[in-house]
């Protein structure tokens, strides 16, 4: 595989951004690939570098003599220096990065006038591109070159101004921004500040940007936006890490590879020179000052050195260990205990046991280097994103920020190092921290191989790409939609763990889907138990496990059952084939479900023997799934922290609402909405009322069964609104590459597929019969609407359409799951084979079988993605409609509205298209080919990330800040309404005092 690194940012400009892209080469390469980095040189009084050690094909871009002599004009050591003072306030960006700006054109404007470096490009056939998007003009480059399929790797954890246009979301309200100063609990002012933060720092991006745009038109003719070029990319590395950066909504394309750069293998091998030992071994305590290699110590206000001295005076005890780039040290000879060098051993000295503690910058290099060593640290942030990174490690315990103005108030910065030194608090955070990381269930180069080589194998992925970018201002943030709600309000007034599996018999898929789950962690090693109360007797057989053998049923007691005789209505489901599925209509039609949850609890807590069992076991990790509350409120009755929500849809928006992920339903289709993501007006008000009818169908839910908890245990215990937020993981039965793409929070897994054994479906063997139907005609289709809606209690009129259909079709050989005897409508035509069961898995993996007309459950769906088979999909309630429609817009399906069923040319023509157009089945095999090479199973990922939660959890660090915002902070509305007054309130003042002057001189008159 041949890939190409374009690494914008020299190296001794920003060392950690070269060190990220080298490494990123490097891991590239040692995993047997061809990689090529383009390095733009911006100092050539200095020695070229790539940050890269294994990788050997690097080509540097030497500076023109049109960008030497406008660099010249660059003040950049200056620009640096004057780092120090500045304070860090948004306003500040506006110009202290002028310099940079200028950089950015010019290094990009050499790079392309460099003709013969671009040729020699072109004589390359490049796979994959990564570039860092503080710059677009290696995405340009990748556009002349014809690379299509780019991957954008920031070393930062994030770039406001590159996520913004890549369709990702950013929310101020409670994600503190890459150059803000605040925290992830903030005020008013804060709020303000941190919003202002982004549009100063994604400004400067956009200012970059843009120049670069004309660059690029100008020299190599690429006439594509920065938004076309960075939304474009299939995917996105960021050096973020979900256990300590803030949580906050990503996209699936997203890949969080945080802490690359640190190679604990190798940094445990480093050996420290005897003079640097004999250092160490000076004092019982040593500490490490360093602000990194961009802004230098020995620049910095000379009030702030002296002060930094003097405290270390008051600690003989300690040796001091400061990186100090100049020879004048006169101002320190009278100071014994301190050690000047212009370079020291970071990596070396920060594993090493007897370094006690490091006073850093907070270069996120730097801040990944302490927390994977378990190093206590003072963090003093500079400048950019350094105040962020400190803020965003020491809420986890094993840190102290200061600012750096404080470095001249004796006291701050003396009280500070008494803590880190002697508070063993910090000490035993940060190597609880440390031992976290390192034992993360999936390596950093790890993510960066697979993904890379997926892309470079599959690629590119436009699906993706969220629709929000095409969504203009008022449909993106539903100001429409929002307006109508509200105008109708005003109108109307690898260890062995012990896990418990919570898994009510409500419908067979949920349990396959819940027992699939159990039975992977069992298979695993792990202890499970699965407890089942009966909700539905007639599939209390189908608790849906095979390897787990604990099984805890909790049978219906005489109330129970007498109260379910008087509500089950045998004609409920059989009646869902007429219901239109409109918001309204979910209101009503979920009634009985919800009256079967609410009793099922009722039923679970009147079972005190039950409840005693429970209380004596003592599990590591719970797995439930949130259509109940009621397993939750008993697992937090019995002392189980470590909770795992394991959806067997791709979404309940109920829950999601509710979790502190966020629901956009301007673009991303609901669980029952008819719609797709292309949405008119009226599609986005359907979308929008059928989200919030299904949710609050769920709410209710939960409510009646908090209600039953308080009445058992008493009015103290927990709400569900309080409770829910709490799970540390959130798995989905969703994939990204066939899913919506949608914004979500770092705890949320996507497991789609793992009810899908390939390797077990493709060793079934059909009997004879099966098999000598599959071999009468050329040509097969599967016929099956489901277990829970039975085909042969459709309308008649469809029933006989799709009969008259069959007729026209003599070549081809229909298999119908139909569940009655009663065949005599179907006599004469004999092409056409009823069972009451089929082999559903070992037909699809059949190649004889030429498609499927399916309702659309996300079982069905996800087999026949994986076994590739073309469909025709027939929603027939809830979540099959979204099914449906996110399937066939990979181009291998056709919907049909179940309504249609009684249209003979509807159906007529699906069936020819599905079994004639050889581009259904093309697009069919490519998905499914795709899914069957995924790179993580979705086994491992359940698994690893199950044994990491018992091991580790709870991560409450892992729930964001929103759902403690009230609705006016969460929608930054205090902040618009401010923003617009002050922006607006001179105009409006001018306006009055010229109408007073105005009326008074009319007056006079």
């Amino acid at each position: 595989m041949q890939l190409i690194i374009f690494a914008i940012l020299e190296v001794f400009y920003a060392v950690s951004h070269s060190k990220y892209l080298g490494k990123l080469a490097d891991t590239l390469t040692e995993s047997g690939n061809n990689v090529t980095i383009l390095v733009p040189i911006n100092d050539e009084s200095k020695k070229y570098d790539s940050g890269a050690v294994l990788t050997k094909n690097v080509i540097f871009v030497k500076q023109d003599d049109e960008m030497k002599n406008n660099m010249n004009k660059l003040d950049m050591a200056g620009g640096i220096k004057s780092l120090w003072l500045i304070e860090n306030k948004p306003e500040d960006y506006i110009d202290a990065y002028n310099w940079f700006i200028e950089l950015m054109k010019e290094s990009c404007a050499n790079v392309v006038r460099n003709q013969q470096i671009l040729d020699l490009l072109k004589e390359t056939h490049f796979d994959v591109g990564i570039t860092e998007p503080m710059s677009i003009c290696g995405l340009g480059v990748f556009e002349y070159l014809g690379i299509n399929k780019t991957i954008l790797a920031t070393s930062s954890t994030h770039f406001e101004g590159a996520v913004r246009m890549s369709a990702e979301p950013i929310d101020l309200s409670f994600v503190p921004a890459h150059g803000s100063r605040v925290k992830d609990v903030m005020s008013f002012s804060e709020r303000v500040e941190n919003y202002k933060a982004v549009e100063v720092m994604a400004g400067n991006l956009d200012i970059i940007f843009g120049a670069e745009e004309v660059v690029l038109k100008n020299y190599i003719n690429v006439r594509k936006s920065s938004q076309e070029l960075l939304s474009g990319a299939s995917l996105f590395f960021t050096n973020s890490n979900p256990y300590f950066d803030y949580p906050r909504p990503i996209i699936q394309k997203t890949v969080a590879i945080g802490g690359i750069s640190v190679d604990m293998d190798y940094i445990k091998n480093q050996k420290l020179d005897d003079e640097w030992n004999t250092i160490l071994n000076q004092r019982d305590k040593n500490m490490l000052i360093s602000f990194g290699s961009m802004v230098d110590s020995s620049g910095m206000p000379q009030e702030w050195r002296n002060n930094i001295l003097e405290n270390i005076k008051q600690f003989p005890d300690v040796t001091f260990i400061w990186k100090y780039e100049s020879d004048d040290l006169k101002w320190a000879d009278t100071v014994q205990n301190i050690h000047f060098s212009k370079w020291v051993p970071q990596t070396a000295l920060l594993v090493d046991s007897r370094l006690s503690a490091f006073l850093t910058h907070g270069g996120l290099g730097s801040t990944n280097e302490l927390a994977y060593c378990g190093k206590p640290a003072i963090m003093v942030p500079i400048f950019g994103d350094q105040m962020r990174n400190a803020n965003m490690l020491a809420r986890l315990n094993g840190s102290i920020v200061i600012n750096k103005f404080d470095l001249s108030n004796f006291e701050v910065v003396n009280n500070a190092l008494k803590s880190i030194l002697y508070d063993e608090s910090y000490s035993k955070n940060a190597r609880k921290l440390a031992e976290l990381l390192n034992d993360a269930p999936f390596d950093p180069k790890e993510l960066v191989i697979k993904n890379t080589e997926f892309l470079a194998k599959y690629g590119p992925f436009p699906s993706m790409s969220p629709r929000i970018q095409h969504l203009n201002f008022i449909e993106r943030h539903m100001l429409d939609i929002n307006m109508l709600v509200f105008l109708l309000f005003v109108f109307n007034c690898v260890f062995s763990f012990n896990i418990l599996v919570y898994a009510p018999l409500y419908a067979v898929s949920h349990n396959k889907f819940m027992g699939k789950l159990a039975d992977t962690l069992t298979d695993a090693g792990n202890n499970v138990t699965i407890l089942a109360p009966v909700g539905e007797e007639n599939i209390r057989k189908h608790i849906g496990v095979e390897s787990t053998k604990n099984i805890w049923i909790v049978e219906q007691d005489e109330i129970m059952k007498s109260k379910m005789n008087k509500t089950e209505d045998p004609t409920v489901m059989n009646g869902l084939w007429l219901v239109e599925n409109s918001p309204e209509d979910y209101e009503t039609c979920y009634q009985g479900f919800a009256d079967m949850v609410r009793e099922t609890c009722a039923n679970l807590l009147r079972n005190q023997e039950f409840i005693n069992k429970l209380n004596r076991s003592k599990f590591d990790v719970a797995i439930l799934e949130p259509i109940s509350f009621c397993g939750f409120g008993l697992f937090d009755l019995v002392g189980i922290k470590n909770i795992i929500i394991a959806s067997s849809v791709t979404q309940y928006e109920g829950f999601v609402r509710n979790s502190g992920e966020p629901v956009d339903t301007s673009y991303v289709p609901g669980l029952g909405s008819h719609v797709t993501d292309y949405m008119n007006f009226n599609q986005r008000l359907e979308n929008h009322l059928s989200t919030d009818s299904m949710a609050r169908n769920l709410e209710r839910i939960f409510e009646y069964e908090n209600i039953l908890l308080k009445e058992k245990f008493g009015p103290d215990f927990k709400s569900w609104q309080d409770l829910l937020p709490t799970a540390s993981l959130y798995f989905t039965n969703s994939n990204p590459y066939v899913d919506y793409p949608r914004p979500i929070i770092q705890k949320s897994i996507a497991i789609g597929g793992i009810s899908v054994n390939m390797e077990q479906m493709k060793t079934q063997k059909l009997t004879e019969e099966w098999d000598n139907i599959l071999t009468m005609r050329k040509k097969t289709v599967l016929i099956s609407f489901g277990s829970m809606i039975h085909s042969a209690k459709m309308p008649v009129e469809w029933r006989n359409n799709i009969l008259e259909n069959i007729k026209q079709f003599p070549d081809v050989t229909f298999i119908w799951k139909y569940e009655s005897d009663d065949l005599k409508w179907a006599d004469s035509v004999y092409n056409i084979h009823f069972s009451k069961w089929v082999p559903q898995t070992a037909l699809l993996v059949d190649s004889r079988l030429s498609a499927f007309l399916t309702h659309g459950g996300l079982g069905s769906t996800n087999e026949l993605a994986y076994c590739g088979k073309p469909a025709i999909m027939v929603p027939i309630f809830g979540d099959q409609m979204r099914n449906a429609n996110m399937l066939a817009r990979l181009n291998g399906s056709i919907v049909i509205n179940k309504f249609d069923l009684s249209n003979f040319e509807v159906v007529n023509n699906a069936l020819k298209n599905i079994l004639y157009d050889e581009s259904y089945s093309k697009n069919a095999r490519k998905l499914a080919e795709l899914l069957n090479d995924a790179p993580f199973d979705p086994k491992e990922l359940v698994i690893k990330n199950t044994e990491f939660l018992a091991k580790y959890g709870p991560f409450p660090s892992m729930s964001p800040r929103i759902q403690h915002l009230n609705f006016i902070e969460r929608h930054m509305l205090d902040v618009e309404i401010y923003l617009f007054i002050t922006r607006n309130i001179v105009s409006f003042g001018v306006g009055f005092i010229i109408t007073i002057i105005f009326f008074l001189r009319l007056w006079r008159k």
